[in-house]
């Protein structure tokens, strides 16, 4: 935390004392900077300069790094002491009678444009917000975008600019849903109480408080924080960060396992009704990325006089193989999934406009967490009739099973052991 927010600080600092250095708010044909110099925007919120090392991949490691248009109308960065080596193009086409009109500007928002000056620069040629780096303004979007996925990429060291190992993309696939990655694997994913968190504290900055999301990591971790810049203090403050706790991190308790930091004994692990753990040896030492498996010869869940286990203030598992219907009732959801024996489990595709659409689930239940508070939503796991006839109360085909946080009695072996049925009213899913 401190790194990053020292590493923003000292480039600020940096910044700023280059502001008594000449300053432009173009860049064209005819008018480059150089080290040294600054090109400012409109209001003069955003600055753009040299800082070394330059040029993230192939880095400018002296001060003779120069960014002009060139003959090709295209941004450049040239290496003024190697016979003005080209480093990095904008590399886009432009029209060979614009070649020398066309124009580097530093918007209000943050965003490095190049646009024809003939076009009175509403012809946005190319810009930096379709080039994301570490830091997320807040003008700028990841995601899929004309086709492209726009996504965050760290650095590889607080000192070294280039490509780093952690990665911040949405995965567009099933329920599309935001990943962050570190060495190419599943790191943390961001839940819908998360987003709307960070979607609640943007809201609450006025318009003078200025707040990102950065991404940083290494070979063992990595994190993604929102910042905001205190002007009383001058410098940056953490407003949320992730991941907070082990459940955070992802797949903690395996396929079919179910984190909870805040169960008894330390003990953050648990299987799914009808489920055991693949390894008991290890999750008697608190790891449980093993994860869980059907209990041997448990009755088929097909047709059989299964029904649903509800379990209540749930982070959904992983939603990049799920099925979406952003229009289907919960009721029809329920019937979908039962009435296919693939079907695992089912939940609402969007919590926060009255449990509409619908989400099933056909593999493995991965990265699945359970809240204290009601900070998560319902999620219905298929149960077979075994787990429906326990506490001699029987759910006939369909029916569900209310399955609550502190019913976690023994997380080792199964966690239906103290589960209260009751019959649900078919207008209550």
């Amino acid at each position: 935390m401190h790194s990053v927010k020292g590493l923003l600080n000292a480039l600020l600092q940096l910044l700023l004392l280059q502001l008594c250095n000449s300053s432009t708010t173009n860049i064209t044909f005819d008018q480059s900077i150089r080290d040294g110099d600054l090109l400012l925007s409109h209001d003069e919120t955003f600055v753009l300069g040299f800082f070394s090392p330059a040029n993230r991949d192939d880095p400018v490691n002296d001060t003779s790094g120069i960014l002009t248009i060139s003959t090709d109308g295209n941004l450049v960065l040239l290496h003024s002491n190697s016979q003005g080596l080209q480093l990095w193009s904008s590399n886009v086409s432009v029209s060979p009678t614009s070649n020398t009109n066309t124009m580097a500007q530093l918007l209000d928002t943050g965003n490095l444009v190049l646009v024809n000056q003939d076009t009175n620069h509403n012809n946005v040629l190319w810009q930096s917000f379709d080039h994301p780096t570490h830091v997320l303004l807040p003008n700028m979007k990841i995601g899929m975008d004309h086709g492209k996925n726009l996504y965050l990429t760290s650095w590889n060291s607080n000192n070294d600019p280039g490509t780093g190992n952690c990665t911040l993309r949405t995965e567009p696939y099933g329920s599309p849903q935001i990943i962050l990655y570190n060495n190419h694997a599943k790191w943390w994913r961001l839940s819908e109480r998360d987003a709307v968190f960070v979607s609640e504290m943007k809201m609450r900055f006025d318009h003078s408080v200025f707040s990102i999301i950065v991404i940083s990591g290494s070979d063992t971790s990595a994190s993604v924080k929102q910042l905001a810049w205190q002007g009383k203090q001058q410098g940056w403050v953490v407003v949320w960060s992730a991941p907070m706790d082990v459940c955070d991190k992802y797949g903690t308790c395996g396929p079919f396992g179910v984190c909870n930091t805040h169960t008894a004994n330390w003990v953050k692990c648990a299987c799914f009704p009808g489920y055991e753990p693949n390894f008991p040896q290890d999750w008697k030492l608190r790891e449980g990325s093993g994860g869980c498996k059907k209990q041997p010869g448990a009755p088929s869940m097909c047709r059989n006089g299964e029904g649903f286990v509800r379990m209540d203030n749930v982070n959904v598992p992983d939603t990049s193989t799920v099925e979406l219907d952003k229009n289907m009732s919960m009721e029809a959801c329920e019937q979908k999934c039962l009435s296919n024996c693939s079907c695992l489990a089912y939940a609402s595709a969007d919590i926060r406009n009255g449990r509409s659409g619908c989400m099933t689930w056909y593999g493995d239940l991965m990265d699945t967490k359970q809240y204290i508070e009601r900070r998560g939503q319902d999620f219905y796991i298929r149960a077979d009739a075994i787990v429906a006839e326990v506490k001699e109360i029987p759910c006939q085909k369909g029916d569900v099973v209310d399955f609550g946080i502190a019913n976690y009695c023994d997380a080792i072996h199964y966690i239906f052991c103290t589960l209260v049925f009751k019959k649900e009213d078919k207008n209550d899913l």
